[in-house]
């Protein structure tokens, strides 16, 4: 038996019957593209949530091992002496996620060799693998079928399948990976300027560094900057320059940390190849540049979604942490708090001297943990809903995007659950009469992963509208009656946190959620805001329609939207001078 890991046809063989591992094997094609050949489909392993959940359990408890067994390989790599938090800091977002990734796909590489002990497959060689320069590009690339046939092939090798390697052009799928730079636009460049100049305030040791959170609104940052008397401005380091990586043996011995168990040996075992290059080749030059831009450490450093996605800001936090700074973390989206398990959610708390939620501190019962309101939500937020009913009647329903390839264990779609999902949203639709179907205008993510979702819906119902996803999310619900999420993602929130009529649905067996969230969540369903069916959801919205307001504005509906609003997306028409306070307090405790 013939086993397909990638959708890459020069990878497969039709010599024998064949089995696909999963669905990102056909990336979006019918399956008549393989008619005529046996075949089968391996079984989807994270149909059994209980095995996802212990799964995510396993790779959370690999990092805590495998971490500091890296950090001290770095240390003697480097000739420095650094902590694990700092490593933490570092190399954290990518080790976490490579750790997920690696063991998702032995995880079913595992499994189709219990079902079929002598399969046979076709891999990359070895001296075709691609290694991350920097988390820019790893972000990149394991969305890639290049990156994922790599992976499945060093999984394979490891394993010791009876393997063959595929003679084919390797650039067009290099370049699919790594697609070409764009250049600066004038706007991008003249942020890029006004942020330098806050960098170098920071650089003089004058304020405190606030990172992401405050970007894109000017209105946003500014209010904040003056309600903290110009002490906390955002900064954005320069790129660092990450070179490519050596196949020499300083890489090579990466492969050496210990390594308890066969999982374990297989991820280290492929560490001279997927180490990003800013960490070992690239690393003396990034601290080097990066204390020479701050020379002194601010003593406070306020931090989102940029410590865990952005080099510079983690070489500078990495830097201020041994140096005293005291490190705030901010929630950065949706389903912290909310979802069964989240390893970005534990990284980021792990890190932090103070992590601020966006309500639900109390809940967790952890003393480094605050609130503080989302600034976004906040700047938007009505007491009373848009006078929708005489500008339009269309019903706005807002997508989840879906990687074929797990991104990571977590309480989600995976595999071809997403499938279920998309169907979930037909059936939807099909709720409706066809007369209604004029007023259903879906936004779609623009990177669809090859699931094709957009072209299926156009193709099922010709009538649909498709939003323009050039228009700024706020904008887009003005311009509706009512909003639908079909997820309980950061979308759903922002929703109920602008007081936007809104019907939410999803299936609560493919989104889990955290014990202590379930009563907030059932309230909402009681209301009828949540909703566990798609039918359910689209024939409320057909009998609430003509008294939308009398729903939307009863003391029931808005009781519960504003209990949970509190809890998991809190706003406040002063949340300039609630963030400035707490600014206040941190900087008193760091003087302590």
């Amino acid at each position: 038996m013939f086993l397909v890991t990638t959708a890459v046809p020069e990878f497969w063989s039709r010599k024998e019957p064949f089995v696909l591992l999963g669905p990102w094997c056909l990336n979006g094609e019918p399956f008549s593209k393989i008619s005529g050949h046996p075949w089968k489909t391996m079984p989807n392993l994270w149909d059994d949530r209980r095995l996802l959940r212990e799964s995510a359990k396993a790779c959370a408890g690999k990092y805590e091992i495998l971490l500091p067994r890296l950090a001290r390989k770095l240390n003697d790599l480097h000739g420095v002496e650094h902590g694990d938090r700092h490593w933490d800091v570092l190399i954290g977002p990518w080790l976490t996620y490579s750790i997920h990734h690696y063991y998702d796909r032995w995880m079913q590489i595992r499994a189709a060799l219990r079902e079929h002990p002598h399969l046979t497959s076709l891999t990359l060689e070895p001296a075709d693998y691609i290694t991350p320069t920097d988390s820019e590009d790893f972000l990149r690339l394991f969305t890639s079928d290049y990156y994922n046939l790599q992976l499945y092939s060093q999984i394979l090798g490891h394993l010791g399948v009876k393997t063959g390697t595929a003679k084919t052009p390797l650039t067009g799928l290099l370049r699919q990976a790594r697609p070409a730079a764009r250049s600066r636009s004038l706007r991008a460049r003249v942020e890029g300027a006004f942020r330098s100049l806050c960098d170098a305030a920071v650089r003089a040791g004058l304020v405190p560094a606030a990172t992401d959170q405050l970007y894109p609104s000017g209105y946003l940052l500014w209010r904040f900057a003056a309600n903290t008397g110009f002490r906390a401005l955002p900064i954005h380091p320069d790129p660092l320059p990450a070179p490519p990586a050596e196949r020499d043996a300083v890489r090579a011995g990466l492969a050496e940390i210990a390594a308890d168990d066969e999982f374990e040996r297989l991820f280290v075992s492929s560490l001279p190849y997927s180490f990003p290059s800013l960490f070992l080749e690239g690393y003396a030059r990034a601290r080097a540049r990066t204390e020479r831009a701050y020379p002194r450490a601010p003593k406070l450093a306020f931090f989102g979604s940029s410590v865990y996605y952005e080099d510079p800001i983690k070489f500078a936090v990495a830097g201020w942490a041994e140096k005293g700074t005291r490190i705030l973390g901010f929630q950065h989206g949706g389903q912290y708090g909310t979802a069964e398990y989240s390893l970005a959610e534990e990284h980021e708390r792990r890190i932090s001297d103070r992590y601020f939620t966006w309500g639900w501190a109390e809940r967790e019962g952890d003393p480094r943990l605050g609130d503080l309101p989302v600034p976004k939500f906040s700047a938007g937020a009505r007491a009373r809903p848009f006078p929708w009913s005489e500008r339009t009647r269309d019903i706005l329903v807002v997508c989840a995007e879906g990687l074929m390839n797990a991104h990571h264990l977590f309480p989600y779609p995976l595999g071809d659950q997403w499938r279920a999902y998309f169907d979930w949203r037909c059936r939807f639709i099909q709720t409706f009469s066809s007369g209604s179907f004029p007023r259903l205008r879906v936004r779609h993510s623009p990177q669809e992963y090859g699931w094709r979702q957009k072209e299926g819906l156009a193709g099922r119902f010709p009538a649909i509208r498709f939003d323009d996803m050039r228009m700024p999310f706020t904008r887009s619900c003005d311009e509706a009656r009512w909003i639908v999420t079909d997820h309980p993602g950061t979308t759903f929130l922002e929703c109920l946190a602008l007081n936007r009529p809104s019907t939410h649905y999803w299936d609560p067996g493919l989104w889990e959620v955290r014990s202590s969230a379930l009563p907030l969540f059932e309230e909402l369903r009681r209301v009828g805001i949540v909703h566990h069916s798609p039918e359910d959801a689209a024939r409320f919205i057909e009998k609430t329609d003509d008294a939308l307001a009398s729903w939307w504005l009863s003391p029931a509906v808005q009781a519960a939207r504003e209990r949970f609003i509190a809890s998991y997306a809190r706003t406040s028409p002063d949340w300039a001078s609630d963030w400035a306070a707490a600014l206040d307090r941190e900087l008193a405790a760091s003087n302590r």
